[in-house]
Parts: C-alpha cells; sequence; structure tokens
C-alpha cells in the first residue's frame, strides 16, 4: 500500500485502519496521513486500496499506480498506462 493512515475521504469515509473484508464505493478523491492527495479511490481489497485508472478504465491496487511525491499526490493513470506515453 502506497498511503499512510489515516486515509481520509471526500465523501467523509476516514480509515483510521486497514478493513478486514473487501468494500466498495463510488470513486472518491481525499488524502493520506502524510498530506498526500488520493485520487479515484473505489474501494479496497486484499489489504489495498483500489483505484480506477481514468484512461483504461481498470480497476487495480494503488500499487499499480504510484506516486508523484515531487507535487505531493498518487498518479491518476496506472503504470500499465502510463508506459505507453
Amino acid at each position: 500500500m502506497i498511503y499512510t493512515l489515516p486515509v481520509r475521504l471526500e465523501d467523509g469515509q476516514i480509515f483510521t485502519s486497514l478493513p478486514t473484508n473487501h468494500i466498495s464505493f463510488p470513486k472518491v478523491s481525499g488524502y493520506d496521513g502524510n498530506g498526500l492527495r488520493v485520487t479515484n479511490l473505489v474501494g479496497f481489497s486484499n489489504g489495498d486500496f483500489l483505484k480506477k485508472c481514468p484512461n483504461c478504465g481498470r480497476t487495480k491496487c494503488s500499487e499499480a499506480f504510484g506516486l508523484r511525491e515531487t507535487v505531493e499526490r498518487d498518479q491518476s493513470n496506472c503504470m500499465d498506462c502510463r508506459s505507453q506515453y
């Protein structure tokens, strides 16, 4: 997982610990415990938050996206889509 707890989403959800089961929710953004902007989250499964890539439309774990630490946010597009640039 690339995020630091707590993860606070704009829809009011706050994750102070990792869920123990699979959850899904409408696409939402927010901030992690380090103030890093998190985008396009759609759920949680297998120990990681899930994101939906706006380019290919696939849902993947946050590790498949990476971070843009210079601008303090996660990547919007997955690594597979970014590798096609």
